[in-house]
């Protein structure tokens, strides 16, 4: 019987980074923008989000644009993704399409 903690430390070690990844993404996609935003004010907007106590932004413009649009945004084609990705595993595991079977 394999031990249980090391196939969790082995998934963590595994899903992780592709948390961090994801993270990131949404944060460069909270960046971009034709709207100048410094990444000192996104992480204070977002930070604020998240309840933390920083001080307003100077432009009260970054945080409707950061909140509003933006991570709106990046957090909806996130959430795309996931949907998409789970859809597509479970049709290729209805059709048992061979190439989708992770021993192969």
């Amino acid at each position: 019987m394999p031990d249980i903690r090391v196939s969790r430390t082995r998934a963590m070690a595994r899903v992780l980074p592709l948390l961090l990844a994801g993270l990131a993404a949404v944060t460069a996609a909270c960046l971009a923008g034709a709207y100048p935003a410094a990444p000192s004010e996104v992480a204070v907007v977002v930070g604020r989000l998240l309840g933390l106590s920083l001080p307003a932004p100077a432009d009260a413009a970054v945080t409707t644009v950061v909140v509003d649009l933006r991570l709106m945004r990046a957090l909806l084609a996130y959430g795309v993704g996931a949907a998409l990705s789970v859809a597509g595993a479970v049709v290729q595991g209805v059709l048992r399409n061979p190439l989708a079977d992770p021993f192969t």
